[in-house]
């Protein structure tokens, strides 16, 4: 289906999670993978009237679709004896993560 589709599906499973854990933890990051990164993106798009969107401090996203498939596939399964674009790009995107630094949420 679409991201839209998918993204219903996955907002009534974040909804079921909360209710079946009991409670909305204070702290709640999103982490998408490949596709998973837009489908997180649009849930967390629309979580504005659920109770834990409030709750929502960051979102990680590994090989999105920014990138493409192909860093996404290399990220799984490297090749060394053939670095290809896509693994250029992860070799980027790993000597930027070394220099920043990521702000600790004050709560």
């Amino acid at each position: 289906g679409t991201v839209s589709d998918i993204a219903d599906v996955f907002a009534r499973r974040v909804d079921k999670f909360f209710d079946v854990l009991g409670r909305i933890p204070n702290t709640i990051g999103f982490a998408g993978y490949s596709m998973g990164t837009t489908t997180a993106l649009e849930v967390l798009a629309r979580s504005g009237g659920t109770a834990w969107g409030g709750n929502v401090v960051g979102m990680v996203s590994l090989a999105g679709v920014n990138f493409g498939s192909t860093a996404a596939d290399v990220s799984v399964a490297p090749d060394p004896e053939n670095p290809g674009a896509a693994a250029i790009q992860l070799q980027l995107l790993e000597t930027l993560s070394k220099q920043l630094k990521i702000p600790v949420p004050e709560r």
